[in-house]
């Protein structure tokens, strides 16, 4: 198990911790691209356009992982990654939770109750790295329905 923690009580800012591993990731503001530290190491999140549903996972100025959203209109993505191709998907219409399932991988993503944005990520996990890009976009997928919900009020 993996523990997602807000670095602060309004931060979009988290901590993870688990599998032996530590990593720190965020978002710039006020676009959808951001950052991450995996054990020491440095990655960009670069969103390929403005109106793109499409992100990189950049190391050192090299792709690691990319991530394409399937529709504007749900909350699914496909991932390419070093291990094969991954589907990071909402697992009810309307909630927060999120399913990763790939090679080896049957993970869910969610929070640990209804009013916080601690969350674990639970399940078969054969790599942290994309684990941790994975939440990244389901952290990026909160912070747009909240973003969205203040907008609207």
């Amino acid at each position: 198990m993996i523990e997602c923690r807000p670095i602060g009580i309004c931060s979009w800012d988290f901590d993870l911790r688990g599998e032996g591993h530590v990593a720190r990731l965020g978002f710039g503001w006020p676009t959808e691209q951001g950052w991450m530290s995996i054990d020491g190491r440095s990655y960009r999140i670069e969103k390929q356009g403005f109106l793109s549903g499409t992100w990189e996972l950049v190391e050192g100025g090299k792709v690691r992982m990319s991530a394409a959203k399937r529709s504007a209109f749900t909350r699914s993505f496909d991932m390419v990654t070093p291990l094969g191709a991954f589907r990071l998907e909402a697992a009810l219409f309307a909630g927060r939770t999120m399913n990763l399932v790939g090679p080896g991988t049957d993970v869910s993503i969610g929070p640990i109750h209804a009013f916080t944005k601690r969350a674990t990520i639970t399940g078969r996990l054969p790599d942290f790295e994309v684990a941790a890009f994975a939440f990244w976009l389901t952290a990026l997928t909160w912070r747009r329905a909240a973003n969205n919900h203040v907008a609207s009020s």
